[in-house]
């Protein structure tokens, strides 16, 4: 099972990097620990903040799967006066003249840096053959202080404490390894939680010689569908719902654990909610849109190019962009490295007739809009 002093160490380690002071470290005991003793080095002196964490509570789900959660309290007394870590007295850590106690406000702060930020990690991060590895995901709260006193080997002081909630599973992934961008890979959606479905469109019959019906797919819908906040990065997505402007296509990528994969899709059902002083949240679907790119409608950007050709057989057709970009092309959603070739199979289905010239054409529509060399091999 996943063991708490590899937690205690990771919190030690990230808010040691939080609090950058070479003179000044965190020290993190497991449910019982002791005031660290001062290190000195030629004229400074290395000091210690101590805490203690411990569980206050945990749930096993009970499954095949190792997995649980754990209700954590990280406990520090932090010093009031700040330590002396040079002997001239004049380290940036001493108080400054102001009204605040600045050294406790660098503590709380870099402490509430580091765990403001949900993490997701892996625990060991590279085992050993045969040693289970876990996925954990971590939330807290703010240090909250106690009342200031005078403290045992620390003198003048006030408490913080963290409180933490942690899950694991083994071998399980977790949901910050997937993430969900729009138009390019770079513009991530500050998704708060996601769902992915797939639905069969079933033919269902009584067949020959069977007495029980049975059913066959004949094609399928993917749908993502996302609850977010309303941000600058979520903008396009109010946009839809307040002008209603129809087709208006996205690349979308989804991510997961390193896999990619790039969906052509347009907003469906985007519902706005807001109460009182909260922040206003949307809720959308994704869903794909048909390749008939003669009824699209492009956001800012994106750019469209064509190519006609005599017949619709299928075949092969070579494309090189000037710039990093990302193509649409028939069933095809790529990514065009800037001067490499790249080819796309063709089938019948990804052209259109054009009865004012009699030829067929193939749609290329490309974000971020850049100049593109295509050439057509049957």
């Amino acid at each position: 099972m996943l063991d708490l002093y590899s937690i205690a160490k990771e919190f030690e380690r990230g808010l040691n990097e939080q609090l950058v002071d070479p003179n000044l470290k965190f020290r993190i005991w497991v449910n019982a620990g002791e005031r660290s003793k001062p290190i000195r080095t030629e004229n400074t002196v290395i000091r210690f903040i101590d805490g203690i964490l411990r569980p206050t509570a945990s749930q096993n789900l009970g499954t095949l799967v190792d997995a649980g959660a754990w209700s954590l309290v990280l406990d520090f007394i932090i010093p009031i006066p700040p330590p002396k870590t040079a002997a001239d007295g004049t380290e940036s850590l001493e108080r400054l003249e102001t009204d605040q106690y600045n050294f406790v406000l660098k503590v709380f702060d870099g402490v509430n840096e580091y765990f403001s930020r949900a993490e997701s990690m892996l625990f060991p991060n590279d085992p050993e053959d045969g040693v289970k590895q876990y996925s954990v995901g971590i939330r807290a709260g703010i240090a909250l202080p106690g009342t200031v006193s005078i403290f045992p080997g620390v003198g003048e002081g006030t408490p913080m404490t963290v409180y933490i909630e942690l899950n694991y599973m083994q071998s399980g992934v977790n949901s910050r390894a997937a993430s969900v961008a729009i138009d390019t890979p770079d513009n991530l959606l500050p998704v708060l939680n996601a769902e992915l479905s797939r639905s069969n469109v079933l033919s269902s019959d009584v067949y020959a010689g069977k007495s029980k019906r049975q059913s066959v797919a004949s094609a399928s819908a993917f749908a993502l569908s996302l609850q977010l906040p309303l941000t600058k990065d979520t903008g396009q997505i109010y946009d839809f719902l307040a002008e209603g402007k129809l087709n208006v296509a996205h690349f979308v990528f989804y991510t997961i654990e390193g896999k990619q994969t790039i969906y052509w899709m347009i907003a469906d059902e985007p519902a706005q909610a807001q109460k009182d002083v909260s922040n206003i949240g949307l809720n959308v679907n994704f869903i794909e849109l048909v390749d008939d790119e003669e009824f699209v409608n492009l956001p800012d950007g994106y750019r469209k190019y064509s190519r006609e050709v005599d017949s619709s057989a299928p075949g092969r057709l070579n494309l090189t962009a000037n710039n990093d970009c990302y193509v649409h092309c028939g069933r095809n959603n790529v990514k065009l490295p800037a001067g490499k070739k790249v080819t796309l199979d063709l089938e019948e289905s990804d052209f259109l007739y054009n009865e004012e010239t009699g030829k067929y054409v193939v749609y290329l529509i490309v974000n971020p809009g850049t100049s593109i060399q295509s050439g057509w091999e049957k």
